[in-house]
């Protein structure tokens, strides 16, 4: 991320997760820039922090919770007037303490697909959409899917590499590497899936750059692919 000055500056932000698979959004207060608009809770990582130490720090800070579980899961950059973002994304499985405002904002749980409050903050948008995607995904021989009401097709490396991105709802791309998975974001896909049968050295070197992406992780039971990034696992019908 770039501020005025031209220094490149990195922003963690977390998605609490409850038991009915709501999340938690917070408005900026007053005195910030884009003041009253939603987001994901988080802030800026100070010098030497880890971006885990960073997530639990600003939860503390903004509304009293102790972080216990979080997971990578998305990486974005954003392009505002004053700064350009680098966004590091967590899931937040489980906290100790209830959310408080500590810093003038409002809170309000949403469930996915049914945002209610608005505005959004400009780089949410796709991570709204992400969290829409279930943590397991079935597909298809043909590789169709469905999320809720509406169809997706998931694609061979080959297929979409020749075609791009197909004209539905949703789609994904079966990647390999990380230039894989950075085309697939820049092709407008929805998600990805690596190979994570056996060893984790293919699905770990496509997410060694971040996740543009959601990835859902194939051939992996779902709690070790949580850990290694993933959005989820893959499920494919013989």
């Amino acid at each position: 991320m770039k501020d005025n000055t031209g220094k490149t500056i990195a922003v963690v932000a977390g998605a609490l997760i409850d038991a009915d698979g709501r999340y938690m959004l917070g408005s900026r207060p007053e005195g910030k820039p884009y003041a009253g608009y939603w987001e994901f809770p988080g802030g800026k990582v100070e010098p030497g922090e880890t971006l885990f130490a960073a997530l639990a720090r600003e939860f503390d800070e903004e509304m009293g919770v102790r972080v216990e579980h979080a997971t990578p899961w998305l990486t974005r950059v954003h392009h505002y007037e004053h700064a350009s973002v680098h966004l590091t994304f967590f899931r937040v499985w489980s906290w100790a303490g209830t959310p408080r405002p500590h810093e003038g904002q409002s809170f309000a749980w949403q469930k996915p697909g049914e945002e209610r409050v608005a505005p959004m903050l400009p780089a949410n948008g796709p991570i709204l959409r992400a969290l829409s995607l279930p943590l397991s995904l079935r597909v298809g021989v043909d590789g169709g899917f469905a999320i809720g009401n509406e169809a997706g097709v998931l694609l061979a490396l080959n297929d979409w590499q020749r075609s791009g991105r197909p004209d539905a709802p949703w789609a994904g791309a079966c990647v390999g590497s990380a230039a894989e998975l950075s085309e697939a974001a820049r092709l407008g896909f929805d998600f990805a899936v690596a190979d994570a049968a056996g060893e984790w050295d293919t699905f770990d070197r496509v997410v060694n750059d971040g996740w543009p992406l959601p990835v859902y992780a194939a051939g992996a039971a779902l709690a070790v692919a949580l850990e290694h990034g993933a959005h989820g696992v893959l499920e494919a019908d013989a």
